[in-house]
């Protein structure tokens, strides 16, 4: 169990230092990017089950599983956030074509773009070896605060 978590957080920070950065700076994360942090801050160090269950997947209706995205939905839920404004998702490439079709989704300068992150916004990452396109992401996460852009 341990060997597993443990594996899958050097996965995800590989994953992180391997890939470009795709930025959401969402009307979320804009309106009360606190708020929505001190939800996932709460949190730190609640773990899945062994069977993969979480609160978040729970919540979300789908109680096992991947659940980064199903995460930060709960985080801006719990942060008050309209769903007109921040529609919850278990699947991080499908949150991201809700909000590029919401004009809420930009590129970090990091993938061609001209956006910096700010506190609260969504970070979705993507793995290079196996998509160098970027066209799967593969995890979600939220900005605490940037430092030097």
């Amino acid at each position: 169990m341990k060997v597993l978590k443990i594996t899958r957080l050097l996965s995800a920070i590989l994953t992180v230092c391997l890939t470009g950065i795709l930025l959401c700076p969402c009307a979320a994360a804009q309106s009360q990017p606190g708020k929505v942090v001190s939800a996932a801050l709460s949190q730190v160090g609640y773990t899945e089950r062994s069977d993969e269950f979480t609160q978040f997947g729970q919540w979300f209706g789908i109680s096992k599983g991947y659940w980064c995205d199903m995460f930060v939905s709960w985080c801006a839920d719990q942060a008050g956030v309209p769903r007109e404004i921040f529609p919850p998702s278990a699947s991080c490439t499908a949150h991201v074509r809700l909000f590029t079709k919401k004009g809420q989704y930009v590129r970090s300068a990091a993938r061609g773009g001209n956006a910096l992150p700010q506190q609260g916004d969504l970070i979705f990452f993507y793995d290079p070896i196996c998509d160098p396109d970027g066209r799967r992401l593969t995890h979600v996460g939220l900005v605490l605060y940037t430092e030097n852009g």
